[in-house]
């Protein structure tokens, strides 16, 4: 591979094909860069090291999902319910050739020193899921819809990694299991705070 034609992705890939083996680990970075024959390219593109990677990693899957999202001619038109659903569900195709790497990031960031990397991530993937699905809110809902979301996202992860049925036919029902169970909590919340507010 020529050294101009060995770009970011190349190695975010190449990357993401060795830490399956390797492990979420520098070592699989080198190894990656050993197979494109371009020694200094790791350190080039990713000068923050792992940290930087990891980053370029979420910002990919970000990518992914919208490309996903555009591509569904009826994604405006859903219901608030449909769009999380389907924003979910493109961030997990996103990542599916790379599932292995995925529960290598995920067994890591359990790490009790990488918690809080876990929590930003976390937070980072409900936000993008919001956004892609037309939320604008800045009040107490944008943080109230973020934690909910955010606890969806990750009990579908943990079964996503375990899931071989066909189409992730399973995970595509849990999520939808899991989002019909927030809506009926949302709503009782909605329902105490009228109440709350009445009386006020």
């Amino acid at each position: 591979m020529k050294p101009h034609s060995f770009t970011k992705t190349d190695l975010l890939a190449k990357g993401l094909e060795k830490i399956a083996a390797f492990g979420w680990t520098t070592r699989a970075l080198s190894e990656a860069e050993r197979d494109g024959g371009q020694k200094g390219v790791f350190q080039l593109y990713f000068p923050g090291g792992l940290a930087d990677f990891t980053h370029a990693f979420h910002l990919w899957v970000d990518e992914g999902m919208h490309s996903r999202l555009a591509a569904r001619t009826d994604f405006e038109t859903a219901r608030v319910r449909d769009k999380v659903f389907y924003g979910v569900m493109a961030r997990l195709d996103t990542m599916l050739p790379h599932r292995a790497a995925v529960q290598r990031l995920f067994a890591r960031q359990l790490w009790p020193w990488n918690g809080w990397r876990g929590l930003a991530a976390l937070g980072h993937a409900a936000d993008a899921v919001w956004r892609a699905a037309g939320d604008r809110s800045t009040d107490y809902n944008y943080y109230t819809k973020r934690l909910l979301l955010s606890g969806v996202y990750i009990a579908t992860l943990r079964f996503w990694l375990r899931d071989h049925s066909k189409d992730q036919k399973q995970t595509q029902e849990f999520l939808r299991r899991r989002i019909e169970n927030v809506m009926k909590f949302g709503r009782a919340i909605g329902g105490i705070k009228q109440r709350f507010s009445r009386a006020a």
